[in-house]
């Protein structure tokens, strides 16, 4: 479970920037939206809002970036190339200044405070910390002098006289490639956090992966429940000699070689057909859910296995843009499997960003549970909470926010007037 998610310098974000999860003790409504913890109360969910090219999908980048350097700096292919970082780049003091990424985690029954700084030509500095009733340091790097805990770090010794961390890799990353039992579970918290981009798109082959093996019942139910007239689905198999010779040069021959590799190049779905008096033929008829179906009902398909998956498991889903190209009560029926605790046993949690402001009134989230991303006339996003501002939970938030109160909207007030054709004077009529 995530507790805290902090930043700086990364993308649009020039100054340290904190999204937390723990929830406000002011604030008493929507109590089903919290995990309930020893510790504190965690949120099941959080949203944000903002303008176009405020930064809300920075922020989820933000955090796909620490995951990906933790699941693949170890890897030979990535510390032999130049580390894809991106700074803010609208201010000369940031340019060349390191970015750093501090997450802190439940990981089963213990806290972790795990970070990183990095450029694109090293890791800067790197901690880790466990907390139990109080914080103990289990490492510490300043570049490539590391500092451990040797007994609750028992690979690190190894490492550290071997000299096998490179500049280029986490040592977190290291201790989980070489079996150290503490930096594996950390790492596997790390990549129970998904993040799904808008712009890239490509997974719905998570859940194309799922409705071929045992969870197409719940796959194909999810379907029939958000009333698309999907009765059942099959996955369109390609036979490994009948892929085009173009595509078998370009991938590995051990992939094509592997007997149980399988690949997909379709979804067929299924509708009733009905008869001149419109009662059912008993027929199924076959479309192509690429071809034949809505925008909207392909997006969703490819939201259903990745939101299994995580209410299953009990993992964290990113999703930029949740609701482009779905219905407000589709997208809210999504949230509320987070929120509800018969559907959402294992504690997962949800991070998106949306646009659709009708979620501000309609109780769905708590205060604590909204935030706002800005960016000022530098170029710099910001982050902040509803919860920072004095508004009482009866209050209308969609109101407030579209009436510019919680800032995070366009100023349109100039929008046009340079596409107005000028009048020459005792012409206009």
């Amino acid at each position: 479970m995530l507790v805290q998610f902090q930043f700086e310098n990364f993308k649009s974000f020039k100054d340290k920037t904190c999204l937390s999860l723990i929830a406000s003790n002011y604030f008493k409504e929507q109590p089903e939206n919290l995990i309930e913890n020893e510790r504190y109360s965690l949120l099941k969910s959080i949203v944000a809002y903002g303008a176009n090219a405020s930064g809300k999908s920075k922020l989820l980048e933000a955090m796909g970036f620490m995951c990906f350097l933790i699941q693949n700096s170890s890897r030979d292919t990535v510390v032999s190339k130049e580390i894809k970082i991106d700074p803010f780049r609208l201010n000369t003091a940031t340019i060349d200044k390191p970015s750093s990424f501090e997450a802190v985690l439940l990981c089963g029954d213990t806290q972790y405070r795990y970070g990183f700084e990095v450029t694109k030509n090293e890791i800067v500095s790197e901690w880790l910390y466990k907390k139990v009733t109080k914080e103990v340091e289990l490492f510490y790097r300043d570049y490539q002098q590391i500092n451990f805990h040797s007994t609750e770090l028992q690979k690190a010794q190894l490492l550290v006289d071997a000299d096998m961390v490179r500049n280029k890799a986490l040592m977190l990353s290291v201790l989980a490639q070489f079996n150290d039992e503490t930096a594996q579970k950390i790492v596997n918290c790390f990549s129970d956090i998904n993040l799904l981009s808008a712009i890239d798109g490509g997974y719905e082959g998570f859940t194309i992966d799922a409705l071929d093996g045992p969870g197409k019942e719940k796959v194909i139910q999810l379907m029939r429940d958000a009333d698309m007239g999907i009765n059942d689905m099959e996955p369109n198999l390609i036979r490994k000699e009948d892929l085009p010779e173009e595509f078998k040069k370009i991938i590995a021959p051990d992939f094509l070689e592997n007997h149980k590799t399988k690949i997909f190049n379709d979804v067929t779905t299924f509708h009733t057909q009905y008869d001149e008096n419109l009662l059912s033929t008993g027929e199924d008829i076959p479309f192509l859910l690429s071809k034949d179906e809505s925008k909207g009902t392909n997006k969703f398909f490819a939201l259903v296995g990745p939101i299994l998956d995580t209410l299953e498991k009990g993992r964290i889903l990113l999703v930029d843009e949740l609701d482009s190209g779905l219905h407000h009560d589709l997208t809210q029926a999504i949230i509320k499997l987070f929120h509800s605790p018969e559907t959402n046993p294992h504690n997962a949690q949800l991070i998106f960003n949306t646009h659709n402001t009708n979620f501000l009134s309609g109780g769905t989230f708590r205060r604590d549970q909204i935030y706002l991303v800005n960016k000022n006339q530098y170029g710099e996003s910001n982050l902040s909470s509803v919860s920072d501002y004095k508004v009482k939970s009866s209050n209308n938030l969609e109101k407030r926010y579209l009436d510019g109160q919680f800032a995070a909207i366009p100023y349109l007030n100039d929008f046009g007037k340079n596409l107005k054709t000028p009048q020459e004077d005792g012409n206009e009529k």
